[in-house]
């Protein structure tokens, strides 16, 4: 029986060929680089895959979740093993379809599922140091707090010093979804000098702050004068010193000066007066993120001309805070209920004097701007908007305010 050439020629040897290629190939996931050269970062990923050493080129086929079902998004051919793309974050899923010799696709692989996360820039708000001694192992050791934001839980973190030396431990802890980090040193490892303390999440994206770094007198360090009375005095107790603690929030005082202006309706029966002045305290979480959350508690005091009114105000109010990259600024609004305590002196027909008091609830809404120049003093200003909750008909004012205040 005669052998069909042809038929030899145009299925058996394309088939064979594409039954060598197809098995080898497997899609893999390879990852990403950071390109900075343009300035501004840049994250590129990488898909490759393996197998095909026979195939002319690839044909690459990328799809996004969208709503639950997977849409196309890229769809090119390469000669190479893997392709370069720059795509946001999202669920992504690609196959990989490679062509043989007369550009006929082969078996391509199955669908690989992968996502792109968000690539987080780590933020420090501020440092803490406190130094620890032990007079039983005689060890002097410096633990660096540092307070941000978006802190990997991998985050590559060391100091460097002004000398050039890098420093690194092993003793670190990150905690709080990556708002606060713990760093631990030996005396002798960290020695007294400026540093700038670097934090690199995985992404490649970083950040660092300048501190500086002293170790106390042995004279006029507590720990060491306790150790020197143990050695004087063995028989005689003493008592250990506390602990410092890290409150986990701050306390804010201020005084304001806050001035009343009616914007509608008849309950108040007087113009805008300047004359009113407040105390305001509260506690704001040091937790950072997107917002802090607090509390603040404030008395107000007003006095108007005619008719003769004394107002006196109680006020309570959440508080939700915008810490600025900057550690020296934020914004605060705030949310709330007070009572007004309205006393009045009014003139009836017979010119009689008559004193009326007029207690009204009003919830209360308002943002502020805080200034820090220094580690603990501070300037606010801020706008106050309320409404009466009164059996009449309904009243609102606005109040401005302007103020210092201190931090503990």
């Amino acid at each position: 029986m005669a052998i069909n050439v042809r038929f030899l020629r145009r299925i058996i040897f394309p088939a064979l060929f594409l039954m060598a290629m197809a098995p080898l190939l497997k899609a893999q996931n390879s990852g990403f680089f950071l390109d900075t050269s343009s300035g501004e970062p840049r994250f590129t990923q990488r898909l490759s895959w393996s197998g095909g050493a026979n195939a002319m080129r690839f044909e690459v086929v990328i799809e996004r979740e969208e709503r639950g079902e997977y849409r196309r998004l890229l769809w090119e051919f390469t000669e190479n093993s893997f392709i370069e793309i720059s795509l946001a974050s999202g669920k992504y899923r690609y196959r990989v379809i490679p062509h043989d010799f007369l550009d006929r696709p082969g078996t391509g692989t199955q669908w690989a599922a992968f996502e792109i996360l968000a690539a987080l820039a780590p933020e420090i708000h501020e440092t803490l140091q406190e130094i620890i001694y032990s007079h039983d192992e005689n060890i002097m050791q410096c633990e660096i707090h540092i307070i941000g934001s978006n802190i990997g839980q991998n985050a590559e973190i060391y100091l460097k010093h002004s000398g050039g030396d890098t420093v690194n431990t092993d003793r670190k802890d990150i905690f709080d979804n990556g708002a606060r980090a713990r760093l631990l040193f030996d005396a002798d490892q960290l020695i007294p000098g400026d540093y700038e303390i670097f934090v690199k999440n995985e992404s490649g994206l970083g950040t660092s702050i300048g501190i500086t770094v002293a170790y106390p007198e042995p004279e006029e360090d507590e720990q060491f004068l306790i150790k020197i009375l143990i050695e004087i005095e063995p028989d005689e107790p003493v008592e250990q010193p506390k602990p410092r603690v890290i409150l986990p929030f701050y306390v804010n005082w201020s005084v304001l000066w806050t001035p009343f202006a009616p914007i509608y309706g008849e309950s108040f029966g007087h113009d805008f007066q300047p004359f009113g002045v407040a105390s305001r305290i509260g506690a704001i979480s040091t937790k950072t993120g997107s917002f802090s959350f607090g509390v603040d508690f404030a008395i107000f005091f007003y006095t108007f001309e005619l008719p003769s009114i004394n107002e006196a105000r109680i006020e309570f109010n959440l508080l939700f805070q915008k810490r600025m990259p900057d550690s020296k600024s934020a914004v605060t609004s705030r949310f709330g209920m007070g009572i007004t305590m309205l006393k009045s002196k009014l003139l009836d027909s017979n010119s009689d004097t008559e004193n009326k008091n007029t207690d009204a609830a009003y919830v209360n809404i308002g943002a502020s701007f805080m200034w820090m120049p220094g580690s603990s003093f501070y300037m606010e200003a801020g706008l106050d908007y309320s409404h009466y909750l009164s059996s009449g008909a309904p009243s609102g004012a606005i109040r401005p305010c302007l103020g210092i205040g201190w931090q503990f």
